[in-house]
């Protein structure tokens, strides 16, 4: 999403054209290589554009690996935003010191920064970081989106939402509800149309897989955030030190 809509936003620039491109990326799907590749050219292509991140802390098996636990610890700081505001104020009314007093603030504001904003690889990166905020609030959401299309370059806001919200059965068993068959909205079970004693692919995938997984030692696992749904949760169970979960790689 990230690389299509700067292709966009860069066809606009040459064009003489004005419109706001938005991409809108998952917690799980940044972790592609491809993500960081558009990421690192964003940044530094100083491009007008927006991109939204939709964290949920899931993929479609709950996500994953570094880049996850870097999200996780990233906590609601509106800090910077203000100090950033206040330090471009700042410089503006002491022009009598020039370059110095505007080195001097900038010196100030990175130092600030390190400190503060739990954000900095996509500030490193050149992207201005917003949020975190309440994807969930649309009031907030609304208010937050308008007011970086108002900004230029190229702006991340990170938005915090919870998966099935409104949905309390979807709400505890996110995963379950990804993708699914018609189900009974009182009882979340799927109305299945295949006789109770016949198997789904996957239910006879795992069976067989952990078969051979008991037969040969050197058998392991490897999912793209997949677990449940390619039917390796039985296999992670039994063999955590042969399952693999890579992310959406």
């Amino acid at each position: 999403s990230i690389s299509s809509a700067l292709g966009l936003a860069k066809a606009r620039d040459i064009a003489g054209e004005a419109y706001k491109v938005v991409a809108v990326i998952g917690d799980g799907s940044l972790v592609g290589g491809m993500a960081f590749e558009a990421l690192n050219h964003a940044g530094r292509s100083n491009t007008n554009i927006l991109i939204i991140l939709n964290d949920n802390e899931m993929s479609i098996s709950p996500s994953v690996g570094a880049l996850s636990k870097y999200l996780n610890k990233i906590l609601i700081n509106p800090t910077y935003n203000k100090i950033h505001k206040d330090l471009e104020g700042l410089v503006k009314r002491v022009p009598w010191y020039g370059f110095r007093a505007y080195r001097a603030a900038k010196k100030l504001e990175e130092s600030v920064k390190g400190l503060l904003i739990p954000g900095m690889l996509f500030e490193e990166l050149g992207l201005r970081y917003v949020g975190p905020i309440d994807g969930n609030n649309l009031e907030e959401l609304i208010a937050t989106i308008d007011s970086a299309l108002r900004l230029d370059g190229p702006i991340l806001i990170h938005a915090l939402t919870k998966k099935g919200k409104g949905y309390a059965l979807a709400e505890k068993h996110p995963e379950k509800f990804h993708g699914t068959a018609p189900f009974d909205i009182g009882t979340g079970e799927v109305r299945d149309a295949q006789p109770d004693s016949a198997k789904s692919f996957t239910e006879a995938f795992s069976d067989a897989i952990m078969d051979i997984a008991k037969e040969n030692p050197k058998v392991a696992a490897v999912t793209a955030a997949m677990s449940d749904g390619t039917g390796l949760d039985e296999f992670h169970k039994a063999y955590p030190d042969r399952f693999f979960d890579v992310g959406m790689a």
